[in-house]
């Protein structure tokens, strides 16, 4: 929503609506439910332990607001399953380290903000960070030295703006009529592109993305074959050419076409969105007047998770680091069996002495209990501790290779 006066005009809207506080959570939920099973054996489900697993989230959820003021806190649950407690310290760090990933996708969207509003960061007059996830630290410092070092605005709760903003937007739409509120223009607008899927499998777009509601366009389309007595409209929400990769809002048919050779029909496509950010989709044969629609409210989780990987240039980058990660954990994980293998070979106390047998035994299960602790590791955790572990075993692996018979 922007807001308009004298002096503010608030040009493009972006953002994620599947990235947040929660995303934060879970990733501490992940981890102490990680940390429990290492020192038990006893794994917590949502499915099998409901609530513990609750118990958990809601214990973790506390752990992530504490810790925007403070260095660390402890998840301390009592009885937690089978009379036995779960007990974990998280530092500000380890939080950073958990949720990296996610803390870095905050930005594309803002880079993306501001390329559509035709301006450049040093045009950017003040920086104001509203919700409960811009509390984090670690995020309001990305957020300043994506824009310099400029200092960020943290005035303004967000509970407080949430507030403001439905008590100006009731009083516009009710006709209130009072001097302050005159003084403001607010402007909806669509978050995502709507339109239908073409012959080819496009996206035909009727509504871009921030365009001001509330708005309507219609557009004439016509039928693909001979004698088309029927005509389905996709509808679809994204940002990608390909309807595939953007998220199926719903479907809408049109029977009784009268035969004609196709691209006769004249079906007229209207899609209408009003301030509530109710769509409205229409569908009508020009010759009959037949005519049929589809309402599309807001109430409905209109975008799935997987929204995040549709974004034109997001899902390329994020591809890529998953496909670098991934490889990157395989090639410990091999390395990791390799010792392994090494160790459980009758000769290899012919070449090494007991001691050293013991350092390598000790630094792979250091190096196993660190990849089950950190199942989200990025690439250049995994290469740096599969570097670590060749430098620990070098001189090691150098006499084995030296005194090697038949060991490797």
């Amino acid at each position: 929503m922007g807001i308009e006066d004298d002096l503010f005009e608030v040009k493009s809207v972006n953002g994620n609506t599947h990235l947040g506080g929660e995303d934060f959570t879970n990733r501490l939920v992940e981890y102490c439910i990680n940390e429990f099973r290492n020192k038990t054996s006893i794994n917590i489900t949502s499915k099998e332990n409901p609530k513990a697993f609750q118990r958990i989230k809601t214990e973790c959820e506390k752990a992530k607001i504490t810790l925007s003021t403070a260095n660390k806190v402890n998840v301390d649950i009592d009885c937690i399953v089978e009379d036995k407690d779960l007990i974990v310290e998280i530092t500000r760090e380890k939080l950073e380290e958990l949720c990296m990933d996610l803390f870095k996708r905050c930005i594309p969207p803002i880079q993306t903000a501001i390329q559509e509003a035709h301006l450049i960061k040093n045009e950017i007059d003040d920086i104001i960070l509203v919700g409960g996830s811009t509390r984090i630290p670690r995020i309001q410092s990305m957020i300043q030295e994506f824009f310099g070092g400029k200092n960020l605005n943290l005035q303004l709760h967000f509970k407080e703006a949430i507030a403001t903003g439905a008590a100006i937007q009731a009083a516009v739409m009710t006709n209130i009529k009072d001097e302050n509120i005159e003084r403001f223009i607010l402007l909806d607008v669509c978050p995502f592109s709507l339109g239908i899927e073409s012959d080819d499998g496009n996206m035909n777009i009727f509504l871009p993305r921030n365009n001001t509601i509330p708005c309507k366009k219609s557009q004439i389309i016509s039928t693909s074959v001979d004698n088309q007595s029927s005509f389905i409209a996709k509808i679809y929400e994204g940002e990608n050419k390909l309807t595939k990769d953007n998220y199926l809002l719903g479907k809408l048919e049109l029977n009784g076409i009268p035969p004609m050779p196709k691209g006769q029909p004249q079906i007229e496509v209207s899609f209408s969105l009003d301030a509530n950010s109710v769509l409205i989709v229409y569908l009508e044969e020009k010759s009959t007047r037949i005519k049929n629609s589809l309402v599309i409210t807001n109430d409905r989780d209109r975008l799935s998770k997987s929204y995040i990987e549709q974004k034109k240039e997001e899902i390329i980058h994020f591809d890529e680091l998953e496909m670098e990660k991934n490889k990157a954990k395989i090639n410990f994980d091999i390395y990791c069996y390799g010792v392994k293998e090494m160790l459980n070979n009758q000769k290899l106390e012919d070449a090494i002495s007991l001691n050293e047998i013991n350092q390598i035994r000790n630094k792979l299960q250091e190096m196993l209990d660190w990849r089950n602790n950190y199942p989200i590791a990025s690439k250049e955790e995994y290469e740096s501790k599969k570097n670590e572990f060749i430098t620990m075993l070098y001189p090691i692996m150098k006499k084995i290779y030296e005194n090697d018979d038949g060991i490797l």
